[in-house]
């Protein structure tokens, strides 16, 4: 949502404008307009008029390094600055003045910020001030992911560089070496956040078109059999379980994406409590506890899921997943039904609440005092169902979660 000073909200009906936020959505903007997509122009504008009244601000962030005597916080230039920068660039409303004075303090910049910042000199042509401040090579620094603000991540970090060096210098020589680190570094993780995930898409991605150009084919294997071919574009193939895979390439390379799929066949969910803590209490319409497992076709069902964190530490953007059983159905008080509010006398109010079919999502803030929310649900179909654990994960550090419950429910 647009804010009056042309800032963005991240949720409907939100007061807080997001600094990052509103430099993304700008990006994107300016982007689909290139691409020549239509883009009201009105919006993009007062996006770009509030991304150049910030970077004059020179406002810091604070991260938390890891230190081998534990965690140290320390103050940095806000990524914002660098990140608007490279944006205002790109639309042609640069700031050189701004520009140089960060120039003038490098050393007090994260690597992705110098990256950005150099990238921009290059943009606008000025190819001695990019080789001043662009590092040797990218040093990746060690520190607890950021759940707010900029929301860096050292993943983060080094797919934002790649992605202003593909824009700005496709051709230099880090480029390629950047590509092959951030490549091995999204191969040995399997959970990432929005935004490792947007800018590695991003950056890889563009240097996949350029790689697009080549005239490599391949042939696709199945225990020793050909199934399909491959001659530019994409192919996608369905396999087996335990089925043997070879891939013969020729004329170049050929990328592929390997996706497994499935369920345990046991139903067993991980159990534990990292940094947060989330519990799933099932309440009567009076607030009593509900015992057993067992309930009646028609019964409303009220939810109280309490969240905290362990070490008194604050997580914000944390979001709360609740998967309810198919026996259950949500009652959505958006169209008019009983939200509980009757009995939550110690409720709190989440930042949104995402009504879905199957289950509840709520995106909250985490901090050492428990907060509680409530919601309704109705027991509708009879049978015996299984019940997934609640779930509630950073959504900017996958190693901040929690996991808890779960089991069989029977409706009668």
């Amino acid at each position: 949502m647009q804010s009056w000073n042309g800032g963005v909200t991240y949720w409907p009906g939100g007061g807080d404008v997001t600094w990052w936020g509103t430099a993304y959505a700008a990006h994107f903007l300016h982007e689909a307009r290139r691409a020549g997509h239509e883009v009201d122009n009105r919006v993009l504008d007062k996006m770009l008029q509030y991304l150049a009244e910030r970077v004059r601000s020179r406002e810091t962030e604070t991260i938390r390094l890891q230190q081998p005597d534990g965690m140290q916080t320390a103050k940095r230039p806000a990524r914002e600055t660098f990140y608007s920068l490279f944006v205002l660039a790109a639309a042609g409303r640069q700031d050189v003045p701004t520009m140089n004075y960060w120039t003038s303090r490098m050393s007090e910049l994260t690597q992705d910020s110098r990256y950005m910042l150099a990238c921009t000199y290059l943009m606008l042509g000025d190819k001695s001030a990019y080789k001043k401040v662009l590092p040797s090579q990218f040093r990746e620094e060690r520190y607890r992911p950021m759940h707010d603000g900029s929301f860096a991540s050292p993943i983060r970090d080094m797919a934002l560089a790649l992605y202003a060096l593909v824009v700005a210098a496709p051709e230099d020589a880090q480029t390629a070496a950047l590509a092959r680190r951030l490549s091995a570094m999204l191969q040995h993780e399997d959970v990432f956040s929005t935004q490792e995930n947007a800018f590695g898409v991003l950056a890889l991605g563009r240097l996949a078109q350029r790689a697009a150009r080549s005239t490599a084919k391949a042939t696709i294997m199945q225990n020793g059999s050909a199934i399909a071919s491959f001659t530019g574009g994409t192919t996608g193939i369905s396999v087996q379980p335990g089925a043997r895979i070879r891939i013969n390439a020729s004329g170049g390379s050929v990328y592929y994406l390997w996706v497994a799929e499935g369920v345990r066949a046991d139903g067993r969910a991980p159990i534990e409590d990292r940094t947060l803590q989330v519990r799933r209490t099932l309440l009567d319409r009076n607030g009593v506890v509900l015992s057993g497992n067992t309930f009646t076709q028609n019964q409303r069902i009220i939810v109280k899921v309490t969240i905290r964190t362990v070490d008194n530490s604050v997580v914000d953007n944390v979001v709360i997943s609740d998967v309810l059983p198919a026996g259950f159905e949500l009652e959505n008080p958006r169209l008019g039904a009983d939200d509980g509010s009757a009995i939550a006398k110690d409720g709190s109010t989440a930042k949104y609440y995402d009504y879905r079919d199957d289950r509840m999502n709520m995106f909250v803030r985490a901090e050492g005092n428990a907060r509680h929310y409530y919601y309704v649900v109705r027991a509708v179909s009879k049978g015996r169902f299984r019940m997934g654990p609640i779930g509630a994960d950073a959504m900017y550090d996958d190693d901040v979660h929690s996991y808890h419950g779960g089991g069989v429910i029977a409706v009668r």
